[in-house]
């Protein structure tokens, strides 16, 4: 059954914090899924929410199954880059995931996302 996995960045209550998105987006994203696409990883939407959002930034994922995501994680190796990388775009450090079946979902046939 199709799953997500989701990433949230929770905004500090200081406001002050570092999240580089073009790096997040050019390079840590491409590597993630270079990485875990063999796991089922197919795609992933970045998400920059309102200042009000109590995240600076969510991302997505959209997977084969849950199992995918257990043994994506589960490369030792793989994960433990993606790991390494993220000092190279953000000091926020207690950033949560989020695993889920996919229940339902709809795309406009003709939505295309830039």
């Amino acid at each position: 059954m199709p799953a997500i996995f989701i990433a949230c960045y929770p905004r500090p209550a200081d406001g002050k914090y570092r999240f580089d998105l073009e790096y997040y987006l050019k390079t840590h994203m491409p590597m993630q899924l270079r990485i875990h696409g063999p796991y089922g990883m197919r795609s992933y939407h970045v998400i920059k929410p309102t200042e009000e959002s109590p995240y600076v930034v969510q991302t997505v994922e959209f997977w084969d199954s849950v199992e995918g995501i257990e043994k994506g994680l589960a490369d030792s190796e793989g994960t433990q880059a993606l790991y390494d990388d993220i000092k190279n775009y953000t000091d926020i450090t207690n950033a949560f995931p989020i695993k889920a079946e996919v229940k339902g979902s709809y795309l406009e046939p003709n939505f295309q996302i830039q």
